[in-house]
């Protein structure tokens, strides 16, 4: 298990994927987006954290721009040191990754799956998008228009509160026990 403790060890400017290795997370898209990415933006890197990772799957045209950490059992350093966190997935329920990346103020750009729409819908550091067009576009368009720190950290003190999970103890109270 990796741990990264020192924000240091990570690199200046980077994108973030959190995830097993597994078909239903979009990785194919993830490097076709990627690449397009990095052909505009060669001084960045993709980190991706998450199980089941081998440099033997990744393209030899963008390897040397990604880190592959393996399991990490401290993200939030990541997303709080992350340019934008990458949702890639085909289907999902309830994506946990992406509330530990607003719970930690860090921008998303997510593909519409599972309940993705939900957590990112009173987050104005995310987007939601259906084509992998206009994820790479929107791509682009987040990381020349960056959030200040202050507002990175005013948004990750806000959705800690909204996802506190004494609220969804009482969703789960009032659903079992409605009259």
């Amino acid at each position: 298990d990796n741990h990264v403790t020192d924000k240091s060890q990570l690199p200046q400017r980077f994108l973030l994927f959190v995830g097993r290795c597994d078909p239903i997370k979009g990785i194919d898209r993830l490097f076709r987006i990627i690449s397009h990415f990095f052909r505009e933006f060669p001084h960045y890197k993709l980190v991706i954290a998450g199980s089941g990772w081998d440099t033997k799957i990744i393209p030899k045209s963008i390897a040397d721009s990604i880190i592959l950490l393996g399991q990490v059992s401290n993200v939030n350093i990541l997303y709080q040191k992350a340019d934008c966190y990458l949702f890639t997935s085909y289907f999902e329920g309830f994506p946990n990754v992406i509330v530990e990346a607003v719970c930690n103020g860090c921008p998303v750009l997510a593909f519409s799956a599972g309940d993705a729409e939900i957590i990112l819908k009173n987050y104005p550091l995310g987007q939601i998008v259906n084509k992998e067009e206009t994820f790479q576009y929107k791509l682009g368009q987040m990381i020349k228009n960056k959030p200040a720190e202050e507002q990175r950290l005013k948004e990750a003190k806000l959705q800690k509160q909204r996802f506190q999970f004494k609220h969804t103890v009482k969703e789960y109270k009032d659903f079992i026990f409605e009259e």
